[in-house]
């Protein structure tokens, strides 16, 4: 839209006081805050603000794919934005529309609060949570993984011994990462592919460590403009051109243990969602 456009011309030519803001939060800062409870569907009346919203920091990863200045804010929105609404009504849809408004004019120090409690509840095994968890699954259309859910013996308690666990899984990584030489080849992903990635990916899939989900990702598909950014930042996450700083976000994951008969226990990763919808356009 023209608004955006503006907006976004605002955000190219100056150097607006929430940029800094932003750039005061470091990478472990916001991995040590925890994973962002999120909306797993966002209400049809509040797509068109956020895809405005969202086109900001997309607009310039398009224009510039290494500018640190626009990845952060990208991978901050769920945080800001994508809050569950806790009472549903008119008053929620009231409010967030506010926080759209708050973005769009840079006003994200208001909205980002790293200190306020926003991790996920610790895991539950009742059968009342378990129950709504397969009844979720079922109104996205997926029978089988609620089947699964079903038969599932829950998750490992959440104690300091399923960490340690944990972390012997996932040792330490002992170097830096080894960021892809300029003569290797640059991995192709067409639109088509990418649409087709995104359009099939698994519905009611869990939020990576940002909150990003896949729901939330294919909002941004029915805008043109949000639409061919969004392939942009895959093709720079596909080219591994990132900027440096922004590379502990995109490569963390979130560790869900599950139980096993012998006392250990299974781990699942699950990474952050523009890293999974980009590995599956490629493949």
């Amino acid at each position: 839209s023209v608004k955006v456009r503006f907006m976004y011309e605002i955000y190219c030519l100056f150097i607006h006081p929430s940029i800094h803001f932003i750039n005061s939060v470091s990478p472990e800062a916001i991995l040590e805050a925890g994973i962002p409870r999120t909306v797993q569907h966002l209400p049809t009346s509040l797509q068109s603000s956020f895809q405005d919203c969202c086109a900001l920091p997309l607009l310039r990863i398009q224009k510039n794919p290494s500018d640190l200045d626009a990845w952060k804010p990208l991978l901050l929105i769920p945080r800001m934005l994508l809050q569950p609404l806790v009472r549903g009504g008119k008053a929620d849809i009231k409010e967030v529309m506010s926080n759209h408004r708050k973005f769009l004019n840079y006003q994200w120090e208001g909205l980002l609060d790293l200190n306020t409690p926003t991790a996920l509840k610790k895991p539950s095994n009742s059968d009342v949570e378990r129950n709504e968890a397969v009844r979720r699954l079922i109104r996205c259309g997926e029978v089988s993984r609620a089947a699964r859910a079903l038969m599932s013996e829950g998750l490992a308690p959440a104690c300091e011994d399923t960490v340690t666990k944990l972390k012997k899984k996932h040792p330490a990584r002992d170097s830096d990462v080894l960021l892809p030489s300029s003569s290797v080849d640059t991995i192709k992903i067409s639109k088509i592919s990418f649409l087709k990635a995104l359009h099939s990916a698994p519905r009611g899939s869990g939020a990576g460590p940002s909150g990003w989900r896949f729901e939330h990702l294919k909002v941004l598909l029915d805008n043109n403009i949000t639409s061919d950014a969004l392939h942009t930042a895959c093709l720079t996450i596909a080219a591994g051109c990132l900027p440096s700083g922004i590379i502990p976000l995109l490569s963390s994951s979130r560790l869900i243990a599950l139980p096993k008969k012998n006392g250990d226990v299974r781990n699942i990763a699950i990474g952050e969602a523009l890293r999974r919808i980009t590995s599956k356009a490629i493949c």
